[in-house]
């Protein structure tokens, strides 16, 4: 339900930057793992005039595939080829994939002298959640003298993020888990490892599983007044899902950001 939502919203997103700057024709090249082969077939199903897409070329992600050795020749860099098959009747790229295999695809692109005219533009689709402090991580190559490379290759990336978490509510959710975080079991205090004045992050995925369990705790209260049992999970589910948004007293959000957490909190 809440895949088939969120695959929905990054497609309509993706669409709509192509027809704001008219760019009709682009080339989407793709993680051939689960969740970005999912997205790619969203955007597939989602094509209509006057949208073209040229190219279509996957790859096995590069760190994962290397480590566990999963193909032969596994460890070597397919981008440099991707982009020979198809630069020349692309000028725009949609990329999914993770940030690193970003990286190296930017600098296939620049190494071939590409983007030094602005004539070719990538779009990098980050379905992860997305906050300002950590803008950096999209010009970055985990390989030594990689991320000069990066940072000249990026004038030609736009990035399509999530809206992070904002307002004064929210700000006072990430104090108290800094605060808890200090109290047993946890007892971390930042200032026994880090320098004086370090803030420590807090995630947006530790709203997302406050909201989680919340969402499960009102169901459940629910389900105990209508006399349900509580061991019930279909009724429990069904329960959570007349509700179509929650607002906690931290921020709102849609329901299927928590969708997920919901159902690891429930197992």
């Amino acid at each position: 339900m809440c895949a088939s939502f969120l695959f929905t919203q990054v497609t309509s997103s993706v669409f709509e930057l192509l027809r704001y700057y008219k760019w009709y024709k682009f080339s989407i090249i793709y993680d051939s793992s689960e969740l970005y082969d999912a997205v790619y077939r969203s955007l597939e199903r989602g094509i209509r005039e006057p949208f073209v897409i040229t190219n279509r070329a996957s790859f096995k992600n590069t760190r994962i595939c290397c480590y566990h050795k999963m193909q032969q020749n596994c460890c070597f860099d397919p981008f440099i080829k991707i982009v020979q098959n198809t630069s020349t009747n692309t000028r725009i790229y949609v990329f999914l994939g993770d940030k690193t295999d970003l990286g190296k695809f930017l600098t296939a692109l620049q190494v071939r002298g590409l983007l030094v005219t602005g004539n070719y533009m990538v779009i990098y689709i980050d379905i992860e959640s997305y906050t300002e402090d950590m803008a950096h991580k999209y010009f970055r190559l985990h390989e030594i003298g990689g991320d000069e490379t990066v940072m000249m290759a990026a004038q030609s990336l736009l990035v399509l993020v999530s809206t992070p978490p904002r307002g004064d509510k929210y700000q006072e959710f990430q104090d108290k888990v800094r605060e808890y975080n200090a109290e047993e079991p946890f007892k971390f205090k930042a200032s026994e490892i880090f320098d004086e004045g370090y803030v420590a992050h807090i995630t947006p995925y530790a709203s997302y599983l406050y909201d989680a369990v919340t969402l499960y705790a009102d169901a459940l209260a629910k389900a105990l007044r209508n006399n349900t049992d509580p061991r019930n999970g279909k009724e429990i589910m069904r329960i959570f899902r007349e509700r179509t948004q929650y607002t906690s007293q931290y921020k709102t959000i849609n329901m299927c950001l928590s969708f997920k957490y919901f159902l690891a909190f429930w197992q």
